[in-house]
């Protein structure tokens, strides 16, 4: 069964960096469809300007997400206003407000700022996996926690070591989310 899946980086990142081009790889020779747009960031980073390049891709209905750090929230916030609904969402070091960092806070401002209807939000999102690390260096564990309580009772996956899921901390593959979304073509 081809799948479309979204690849969404965060800030600082692109779509060739970390584990994105292997999973690209992986996904592709399965016969999937993989979308990985290039946001601006970290100049001209914003939701509007992301948002312009996601609406130009007409997502449709039974699509999946995969949204890494600051990918994540920009999913949230582009699903809330949207009436489309996904096969599953996979939610990679991510968080829904202030990191408590102004490097990044100051970035992303524009997506972290935006109030999200998670009871209207919860049904576009199909089924959902979350990964976070206790010691993410960008993302502490209180953004992580916040995510998990507002995406319940979805499935999250605490992998210590881990850190912020990059190349920085080895993460060139990522094995198991792989198999995650091979699992969903089930």
């Amino acid at each position: 069964m081809d799948m479309e899946i979204i690849l969404l980086h965060g800030a600082y990142g692109n779509p060739k960096e970390n584990w994105f081009p292997w999973l690209r790889h992986e996904l592709e020779k399965r016969g999937h469809s993989i979308t990985t747009p290039a946001f601006p960031t970290p100049e001209n980073q914003s939701y509007a300007s992301w948002k312009t390049i996601l609406d130009n891709l007409h997502i449709k209905d039974g699509s999946i997400i995969v949204g890494h750090s600051l990918g994540v929230v920009f999913a949230l916030n582009f699903l809330s206003e949207k009436q489309i609904a996904m096969k599953a969402c996979f939610f990679v070091a991510g968080f829904v407000s202030s990191l408590g960092n102004e490097r990044f806070d100051s970035i992303n401002r524009t997506f972290i700022d935006r109030k999200l209807d998670w009871k209207a939000l919860h049904p576009k999102l199909g089924k959902v996996f979350m990964y976070w690390s206790p010691d993410d260096p960008y993302v502490p564990e209180r953004n992580a926690k916040e995510l998990e309580r507002s995406i319940a009772p979805y499935r999250c996956r605490e992998l210590k070591g881990a850190g912020h899921f990059n190349e920085n901390s080895g993460f060139t593959t990522f094995p198991l989310l792989l198999k995650d979304i091979l699992s969903i073509e089930r």
